[in-house]
Protein backbone atom coordinates (compact mmCIF):
# COMPACT_ATOMS: atom_id res chain seq x y z
CA UNK A 1 0.00 0.00 0.00
CA UNK A 2 3.21 2.18 0.78
CA UNK A 3 4.78 2.00 -2.66
CA UNK A 4 1.18 1.35 -4.84
CA UNK A 5 -0.30 4.24 -3.74
CA UNK A 6 1.69 6.96 -4.52
CA UNK A 7 2.92 4.93 -7.76
CA UNK A 8 -0.61 5.44 -8.55
CA UNK A 9 -0.77 9.07 -7.42
CA UNK A 10 1.92 10.26 -9.70
CA UNK A 11 0.49 8.06 -12.72
CA UNK A 12 -3.23 9.95 -12.19
CA UNK A 13 -0.82 13.35 -12.06
CA UNK A 14 0.91 12.30 -15.41
CA UNK A 15 -2.22 11.46 -17.36
CA UNK A 16 -4.85 13.86 -16.03
CA UNK A 17 -3.26 17.18 -14.94
CA UNK A 18 0.85 17.16 -16.01
CA UNK A 19 0.63 19.45 -19.21
CA UNK A 20 3.76 18.33 -21.72
CA UNK A 21 6.22 21.10 -22.00
CA UNK A 22 8.41 20.80 -25.41
CA UNK A 23 11.82 22.17 -25.95
CA UNK A 24 13.37 24.04 -29.14
CA UNK A 25 16.71 24.98 -29.12
CA UNK A 26 18.92 27.38 -31.59
CA UNK A 27 22.89 27.30 -31.77
CA UNK A 28 24.99 30.55 -31.99
CA UNK A 29 28.68 30.92 -32.90
CA UNK A 30 30.23 33.78 -32.19
CA UNK A 31 33.30 35.49 -32.97
CA UNK A 32 34.98 38.61 -32.54
CA UNK A 33 35.49 40.22 -36.00
CA UNK A 34 39.08 40.08 -37.98
CA UNK A 35 39.20 44.19 -37.24
CA UNK A 36 38.65 43.74 -33.39
CA UNK A 37 41.21 41.41 -33.49
CA UNK A 38 44.10 43.30 -34.76
CA UNK A 39 47.61 41.83 -34.37
CA UNK A 40 46.53 39.08 -31.67
CA UNK A 41 47.41 35.50 -32.23
CA UNK A 42 44.44 33.25 -33.01
CA UNK A 43 44.27 31.65 -29.87
CA UNK A 44 44.25 34.50 -27.93
CA UNK A 45 40.99 36.05 -29.63
CA UNK A 46 39.55 32.21 -28.81
CA UNK A 47 40.64 32.78 -25.10
CA UNK A 48 38.68 36.31 -25.14
CA UNK A 49 35.78 35.17 -26.63
CA UNK A 50 35.66 32.35 -24.45
CA UNK A 51 35.47 34.82 -21.51
CA UNK A 52 32.83 36.96 -23.09
CA UNK A 53 30.32 33.89 -23.78
CA UNK A 54 29.04 34.67 -19.88
CA UNK A 55 28.13 37.95 -21.07
CA UNK A 56 26.59 37.30 -24.25
CA UNK A 57 23.98 34.85 -22.34
CA UNK A 58 23.25 37.89 -19.79
CA UNK A 59 22.80 40.34 -22.86
CA UNK A 60 20.48 37.46 -24.70
CA UNK A 61 17.92 37.36 -21.45
CA UNK A 62 18.38 41.35 -21.30
CA UNK A 63 14.91 43.46 -21.56
CA UNK A 64 16.71 45.34 -24.68
CA UNK A 65 17.13 41.82 -26.59
CA UNK A 66 13.29 40.48 -25.22
CA UNK A 67 11.70 43.54 -26.24
CA UNK A 68 12.87 43.08 -29.52
CA UNK A 69 11.72 39.70 -29.74
CA UNK A 70 8.25 40.52 -27.97
CA UNK A 71 7.62 42.82 -31.04
CA UNK A 72 8.95 40.81 -33.41
CA UNK A 73 6.41 37.94 -32.08
CA UNK A 74 3.65 40.83 -32.62
CA UNK A 75 3.46 41.03 -29.04
CA UNK A 76 1.84 37.63 -28.08
CA UNK A 77 4.58 37.47 -25.10
CA UNK A 78 5.60 40.45 -23.16
CA UNK A 79 9.14 40.43 -21.20
CA UNK A 80 8.12 38.64 -18.46
CA UNK A 81 6.87 35.63 -19.80
CA UNK A 82 9.72 35.69 -22.19
CA UNK A 83 11.68 35.31 -19.54
CA UNK A 84 9.80 32.15 -18.22
CA UNK A 85 9.65 30.64 -21.79
CA UNK A 86 14.22 30.85 -22.43
CA UNK A 87 16.78 30.11 -21.37
CA UNK A 88 20.51 30.36 -22.14
CA UNK A 89 23.47 28.09 -21.70
CA UNK A 90 26.90 27.18 -23.84
CA UNK A 91 28.87 23.92 -23.34
CA UNK A 92 32.80 24.42 -21.53
CA UNK A 93 35.40 25.94 -23.46
CA UNK A 94 33.10 26.55 -26.25
CA UNK A 95 31.79 29.59 -28.29
CA UNK A 96 28.79 27.90 -29.25
CA UNK A 97 25.61 29.44 -27.31
CA UNK A 98 22.51 27.60 -27.33
CA UNK A 99 19.16 29.56 -26.61
CA UNK A 100 16.12 27.09 -25.09
CA UNK A 101 12.77 28.03 -25.42
CA UNK A 102 10.04 26.02 -23.88
CA UNK A 103 6.17 25.68 -24.54
CA UNK A 104 3.46 23.55 -24.47
CA UNK A 105 3.45 23.90 -28.44
CA UNK A 106 6.43 22.42 -30.20
CA UNK A 107 5.95 25.30 -33.15
CA UNK A 108 5.92 27.93 -30.80
CA UNK A 109 8.82 27.01 -28.49
CA UNK A 110 10.94 26.58 -32.36
CA UNK A 111 9.55 29.97 -33.53
CA UNK A 112 10.32 31.83 -30.07
CA UNK A 113 14.17 30.23 -29.59
CA UNK A 114 14.65 31.06 -34.07
CA UNK A 115 13.16 34.43 -33.35
CA UNK A 116 15.49 35.46 -30.31
CA UNK A 117 18.30 33.79 -32.47
CA UNK A 118 17.80 36.55 -35.18
CA UNK A 119 17.19 38.99 -33.23
CA UNK A 120 20.24 38.44 -30.98
CA UNK A 121 22.43 38.75 -34.08
CA UNK A 122 20.90 41.76 -35.55
CA UNK A 123 21.61 43.69 -32.49
CA UNK A 124 24.77 42.64 -30.95
CA UNK A 125 26.98 44.46 -33.17
CA UNK A 126 25.02 47.65 -32.18
CA UNK A 127 25.85 46.58 -28.17
CA UNK A 128 28.86 45.54 -28.96
CA UNK A 129 32.27 45.41 -30.93
CA UNK A 130 31.44 41.72 -32.65
CA UNK A 131 29.94 41.66 -36.13
CA UNK A 132 30.33 37.58 -37.01
CA UNK A 133 27.25 36.13 -35.45
CA UNK A 134 26.62 32.95 -37.27
CA UNK A 135 23.58 30.54 -36.38
CA UNK A 136 24.62 27.41 -36.59
CA UNK A 137 21.10 25.49 -36.08
CA UNK A 138 17.64 26.58 -35.62
CA UNK A 139 14.73 24.96 -34.07
CA UNK A 140 12.90 22.78 -35.71
CA UNK A 141 9.48 20.59 -35.57
CA UNK A 142 9.87 16.57 -35.56
CA UNK A 143 7.36 14.83 -36.91
CA UNK A 144 7.30 12.77 -33.65
CA UNK A 145 7.92 15.04 -30.77
CA UNK A 146 8.95 14.02 -26.98
CA UNK A 147 8.15 16.62 -24.68
CA UNK A 148 11.32 17.59 -22.76
CA UNK A 149 8.92 18.00 -19.13
CA UNK A 150 7.46 16.14 -17.55
CA UNK A 151 10.32 13.50 -17.15
CA UNK A 152 8.09 10.53 -16.59
CA UNK A 153 10.98 8.25 -16.31
CA UNK A 154 12.61 10.46 -13.31
CA UNK A 155 8.90 11.07 -11.80
CA UNK A 156 8.51 7.36 -11.68
CA UNK A 157 11.75 6.36 -10.01
CA UNK A 158 11.76 8.97 -7.64
CA UNK A 159 8.63 8.34 -6.52
CA UNK A 160 9.03 4.59 -6.37
CA UNK A 161 12.37 5.71 -3.82
CA UNK A 162 10.79 7.52 -1.80
CA UNK A 163 8.18 5.20 -1.56
CA UNK A 164 10.39 2.50 -0.09
CA UNK A 165 11.78 4.81 1.79
CA UNK A 166 9.31 5.51 3.70
CA UNK A 167 8.41 1.81 3.79
CA UNK A 168 11.43 0.56 5.09
CA UNK A 169 11.40 3.51 7.70
CA UNK A 170 7.80 2.86 9.19
CA UNK A 171 8.03 -0.30 9.50
CA UNK A 172 11.61 -0.42 11.66
CA UNK A 173 9.65 2.45 13.68
CA UNK A 174 7.04 -0.19 14.33
CA UNK A 175 9.72 -3.09 15.32
CA UNK A 176 11.82 -0.14 17.44
CA UNK A 177 8.55 0.80 19.26
CA UNK A 178 6.92 -2.60 19.93
CA UNK A 179 6.43 -3.37 23.18
CA UNK A 180 3.94 -6.42 22.51
CA UNK A 181 5.47 -9.86 23.52
CA UNK A 182 6.20 -12.37 20.26
CA UNK A 183 6.49 -15.53 22.52
CA UNK A 184 5.91 -17.71 24.83
CA UNK A 185 9.34 -17.54 25.74
CA UNK A 186 9.63 -14.10 26.00
CA UNK A 187 7.13 -13.44 28.31
CA UNK A 188 8.83 -15.96 31.30
CA UNK A 189 12.09 -14.05 30.46
CA UNK A 190 10.57 -10.53 31.12
CA UNK A 191 8.35 -11.30 33.95
CA UNK A 192 9.55 -14.16 35.45
CA UNK A 193 6.36 -16.73 34.90
CA UNK A 194 5.97 -19.57 33.93
CA UNK A 195 3.09 -20.08 30.85
CA UNK A 196 0.73 -22.93 31.73
CA UNK A 197 -1.39 -22.40 28.56
CA UNK A 198 -2.54 -20.39 25.98
CA UNK A 199 -6.10 -19.53 23.95
CA UNK A 200 -5.83 -18.63 20.24
CA UNK A 201 -7.68 -15.50 18.54
CA UNK A 202 -9.40 -18.58 16.94
CA UNK A 203 -11.00 -20.30 20.16
CA UNK A 204 -12.16 -17.22 21.69
CA UNK A 205 -13.71 -16.18 18.89
CA UNK A 206 -15.57 -19.72 18.30
CA UNK A 207 -16.61 -19.63 22.24
CA UNK A 208 -17.80 -16.24 21.67
CA UNK A 209 -19.93 -17.29 19.02
CA UNK A 210 -21.59 -20.26 21.45
CA UNK A 211 -22.22 -18.17 24.55
CA UNK A 212 -24.30 -15.57 22.04
CA UNK A 213 -25.60 -18.61 20.61
CA UNK A 214 -26.86 -20.38 23.80
CA UNK A 215 -28.01 -17.32 25.16
CA UNK A 216 -30.53 -16.74 22.31
CA UNK A 217 -31.78 -20.23 22.44
CA UNK A 218 -32.43 -19.44 26.28
CA UNK A 219 -34.62 -16.26 25.28
CA UNK A 220 -36.04 -17.87 22.65
CA UNK A 221 -37.49 -20.46 25.38
CA UNK A 222 -38.42 -18.04 27.95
Amino acid sequence: MIISVPLLAMLLYLTLFAEPIYQKSAQLLISQSETAAGNRLENQTIQADLQLVSTYSTIIMSPRILNEVSEALEGSYDVAELSEILSVSNATNSQIIEINAYHQSPKIAAKIANTTANVFSEEIPKIMNIDNVTILAEGAVLPQETPARPNKFLLYSLTAFLSLLFAFTYVFLLLVFERSFASNTEIEEVLGVKVIGEISKEKRVASFKTIQSRSLRGRKRV
